[in-house]
């Protein structure tokens, strides 16, 4: 091992090498002379050596600390749930996290501090950690510390999302109620305890057609079914006030006998974000993120009661989203069943692969549960290319359905991670709160 030379060995050296120089004829004035000041010079260089030395270990280490507070934020604000248990949670893991990845700090103690904020949406972690020095100990200066701090959440980020849930008669029953439970976890993680407007939830169930309310007897079909959604008493725009959120997401009822149109809830989805109190602004609301969370087993089975030819008023989601080829006629099969392709099925699955386009193009996420889809599989995972390509193919919906919800999903490309599949009813609570989070996965200092 190469032992360096110390501080007091290198004068040494350098007052040996000057002695032999004025021992060979310089004046003793002059040689003593310069035997100060090389010393001086020799005391100058290392300590700017040791400065330099030092204060690149202070930014590598602030670095590092920086990196490993922001983690821990990031980490535990997945925890928020909108409960006290999930704050709790929060802190607890954010702790854990520093504690694994910086052993120099102490947490809780004096050199860490996490604060989690329900009612800002936030969590707070700041570090402390000390650095002992090397060189720059020859002057008295032993250790120095550096500081890290971050926050995550969304705290004053404007959030608009809209949650597309599916109520027909295969949700029935206890999928309907966890579905339920879900949406109201997914608003309170959003919302938090104290709402300040700058996040807004809408929801709306869907199934194969919507209707007015009042009911007019009169009205062509659909209108005058009661098996479509009513979307006057049962869908909701924007808002932040929770309690209204909570009346109307349990006012939600699932019934069959108008089929499944996955495409006509997402156009309700985007009519709901661009209806009232969304933030449009761009000048107030610079970095609005707006999002859809879509609950469905994929499987569109057209009955002829989502067929209107002529619907009258504002409400006309499927004038896109119907079938190409005579709509009036139902599909051979309208249950849920895994069932070999079906034409008007195949015509509306293409039809809701271009509606998602259309809206991940206007900067809107899209979030997808899978639920009672036909023989689930997680492993695949579709290019654009693809999902353009097979999309409305003759597949059997072991295949079709599964495949129709990923590339819905707005996941990052090689990726599902915004695809969740739901094993059973009960898992719907925990996977709407993982979105929530991950919604909320941000850092904002």
């Amino acid at each position: 091992m190469v032992r360096r030379p110390s501080l007091r060995h290198a004068l040494a050296a350098s007052l040996r090498r000057l002695r032999r120089r004025s021992e060979s004829g310089l004046p003793a004035g002059e040689a003593g002379n310069i035997m100060i000041m090389m010393g001086l010079a020799t005391v100058v260089l290392f300590g700017i050596m040791g400065l330099a030395i030092d204060v690149g270990r202070l930014y590598a280490t602030k670095a590092e600390l920086s990196r490993a507070v922001d983690a821990a934020a990031l980490a535990g604000v997945l925890e928020f749930d909108g409960t006290s248990t999930g704050l709790t949670n929060a802190q607890l893991r954010a702790e854990a996290y520093l504690v694994e990845n910086e052993p120099g700090l102490d947490c809780p103690g004096d050199e860490c501090y996490v604060f989690a904020d329900g009612g800002q949406n936030r969590l707070t972690v700041d570090a402390t950690k000390s650095v002992k020095m090397f060189f720059l100990s020859v002057f008295g200066i032993d250790s120095a510390s550096v500081d890290g701090h971050a926050v995550a959440g969304f705290n004053n980020q404007t959030i608009d999302a809209v949650l597309i849930l599916d109520a027909t008669g295969s949700m029935s029953g206890s999928p309907i109620s966890n579905a339920k439970t879900a949406a109201i976890n997914f608003k309170n993680v959003l919302l938090g305890t104290s709402p300040s407007g700058n996040v807004v939830v809408g929801v709306t169930p869907f199934r194969g057609c919507f209707r007015r309310s009042p009911q007019n007897a009169i009205a062509p079909k659909p209108m005058a079914s009661t098996t479509c959604v009513d979307y006057a008493a049962q869908t909701t725009y924007m808002t932040s006030n929770s309690s209204t959120l909570t009346t109307r997401i349990n006012a939600i009822t699932a019934t069959g006998g108008s089929g499944t149109n996955v495409c006509g809830g997402l156009y309700m989805g985007l009519d709901i974000l661009n209806g009232p109190n969304k933030h449009t602004d761009p000048v107030l609301y610079p970095n609005n993120s707006r999002y859809m969370i879509l609950l469905s087993d994929g499987d569109n089975t057209y009955n002829n009661y989502s067929y209107q030819s002529a619907t009258p008023g504002p409400l006309s989601p499927y004038s896109s989203c119907i079938p190409t080829t005579t709509p009036e006629n139902d599909d051979t099969y309208v249950d849920s069943n895994c069932r070999s392709a079906q034409t008007r099925e195949r015509q509306i699955d293409t039809k809701t692969w271009t509606l998602a386009k259309s809206i991940e193009s206007q900067g809107i996420e899209i979030f997808v549960v899978g639920f009672g889809v036909c023989d689930p599989d997680s492993s695949p995972v579709y290019t654009q290319a693809q999902c353009d390509s097979w999309i409305g193919n003759t597949n059997h919906d072991d295949t079709a359905d599964e495949r129709l919800l990923k590339c819905i999903a707005s996941s990052d490309a090689g990726t599902n991670d915004h695809y969740y599949w739901a094993s059973s009813a009960s898992a719907l609570p925990a996977i709407f709160s993982t979105i929530a989070a991950q919604i909320a996965h941000r850092l904002i200092e």
